[in-house]
């Protein structure tokens, strides 16, 4: 490849989802790219000689630190050969693969100083090569284990055992597990912050008696997203146990409007609260006291009105995000007393919220001078406007141009706004 020799002082390639990126260019760029530390080549071919050739590619740069490869792994001696030779080793990511519990079993025979592993979406691998691997590498800061065929709650109890150095875990889409392996991780692992459960069975199972009198002061970030038993009970549960939360995930969690009032009462130092798609029976979402940590707060999709969103301004008057898409019973009154409540405002979000006009926006703009972008489309179909604060942009109503307090918008043709409201 010609441009290899212009690019030896390279440290990371990323190749990923290239379908005109040759196998043959990645051992040019091996062979070539002298101080390489990190291969990413992702979403590849799984043909044996693709291994093969990948093989001959990592066996170039033995110094690599960060390999990052899907295909098919299963009994390819050539590549178990170069995987282990990587002495230095410290990120192992395998995922959307075919595996084979010899694999992970050579790379903990060989004790690579793993300190990051993915192995998301990876098949043809057991309980036997996962459990080898983390007994040899116990220094793991960071575990994806997302969509596997063989965790359940017992076994889960019994890795966390294991992984007293772990930050980071990922179990999302691993149906058998409950709370039992949410509370065996926050017990087990002393020094993890994250956790990501998504679309697992919490709330299945009740907990003892005695995770209650437990403070797992060191968990800051719950990502517990489509989770449909995860009701109130174990939602307060967490909030008890979790004082220190940052950041909790609970969207498309069905009825928990007592649990997440819980969370936000005690934890007291939450920023971030995703509750898309809140529903409640008999307990409605009233926030009747003081949360001056959130900035971040999701209600879309919820079925709050005016009252309850009239108590969240009040209370939760530092919030700088808030989502309110689909939120069909909110009216221009009730965002009007968010924007005079919440002085920080920065973004809001009101797409196809069927009771509010566009007149309302002018409004905003004028009574909040912190507001630097609102997503909005009206009942008749308009597109998304991203709206800038400060900025020349606005939108045509009346075909023709728009002035407030001297600054004079002009339409301009914005498509879909995307927002990275709950990433970090």
């Amino acid at each position: 490849m010609a441009f290899a020799s212009g690019v030896k002082k390279l440290r990371k390639v990323n190749v990923s989802g290239n379908s005109k990126f040759r196998n043959s260019h990645i051992f040019t760029l091996c062979q070539n790219c002298h101080f390489l530390e990190e291969l990413i080549v992702l979403k590849s071919t799984s043909k044996l000689s693709v291994i093969r050739q990948m093989a001959n590619a990592i066996r170039q740069r033995p110094q690599l630190r960060s390999l990052a490869f899907s295909g098919s792994h299963d009994k390819i001696s050539e590549f178990i050969d170069a995987l282990v030779n990587l002495k230095g080793l410290t990120c192992l990511e395998l995922s959307w693969s075919c595996i084979s519990d010899e694999v992970l079993c050579a790379v903990a025979e060989e004790g690579l100083p793993l300190r990051k592993l993915s192995l998301q979406y990876s098949i043809g691998y057991g309980y036997h090569g996962i459990s080898r691997l983390l007994r040899k590498c116990n220094h793991l800061h960071y575990l994806d284990l997302e969509s596997t065929e063989y965790l359940n709650d017992q076994r889960v109890g019994e890795l966390s055992l294991l992984l007293g150095n772990l930050n980071f875990v990922k179990l999302n889409r691993n149906r058998e597990l409950t709370d039992l392996s949410l509370f065996a991780i926050m017990r087990n692992c002393p020094l993890i912050t994250e956790i990501r459960m998504e679309s697992t069975s919490l709330g299945k199972k009740k907990v003892e008696e005695n995770f209650l009198v437990v403070n797992y002061s060191h968990v800051k970030f719950l990502y517990l997203a489509n989770n449909l038993w995860l009701g109130d009970r174990s939602l307060t549960i967490l909030a008890s146990v979790c004082p220190n939360l940052e950041i909790m995930d609970l969207s498309d969690c069905g009825t928990h409007s007592k649990g997440a009032i819980e969370v936000l009462r005690r934890c007291c130092k939450i920023q971030r609260l995703d509750l898309a798609h809140l529903g409640y029976k008999e307990f409605p979402f009233k926030v009747n006291f003081e949360v001056p940590t959130l900035f971040v707060l999701n209600l879309s999709w919820s079925i709050i009105g005016n009252e309850e969103l009239s108590l969240i301004s009040k209370n939760c008057y530092n919030l700088k995000e808030l989502k309110l898409e689909y939120c069909s019973k909110i009216t221009a009154s009730g965002v009007k007393q968010v924007v005079k409540d919440c002085k920080q405002l920065r973004m809001i979000s009101l797409y196809s919220c069927k009771n509010i006009s566009t007149d309302v926006i002018a409004w905003m703009l004028l009574a909040r001078s912190s507001l630097r972008k609102i997503t909005f489309a009206s009942d008749t179909g308009r597109r998304d406007l991203s709206l800038r604060h400060g900025c020349v942009v606005g939108w045509d109503l009346s075909g023709g141009w728009l002035g407030l307090s001297g600054r004079w918008l002009g339409f301009r043709g914005i498509t879909n706004v995307t927002d990275s409201l709950f990433t970090r």
